[in-house]
């Protein structure tokens, strides 16, 4: 955990970080969410050209990595993301 002297150095573009240490991680998830809305349109529209594509064999599995990587996403977050939809 930071100390108020380090809360106090932060810089401007890590409001997130401290909003962090306030708000419940679920929150901070849906913030982060919203906050990246256009990057998760993007990749899911790259993943379902992946998987409408027959002359590629990919799992579900590799799409997601593929796409992950291709708009610079957690993999495990846009996994939930897809597997909620």
């Amino acid at each position: 955990m930071m100390t108020f002297k380090e809360y106090a150095n932060l810089e401007e573009g890590s409001g997130l970080e401290f909003l962090s240490t306030f708000v419940p991680d679920a929150l901070m998830n849906i913030i982060k969410r919203s906050a990246n809305k256009e990057r998760y349109i993007k990749a899911a529209e790259l993943y379902k050209d992946i998987i409408g594509d027959k002359s590629r064999n990919v799992s579900k599995g590799q799409a997601i990595k593929k796409v992950a990587d291709m708009v610079g996403l957690n993999i495990r977050d846009l996994n939930k993301v897809f597997t909620g939809v």
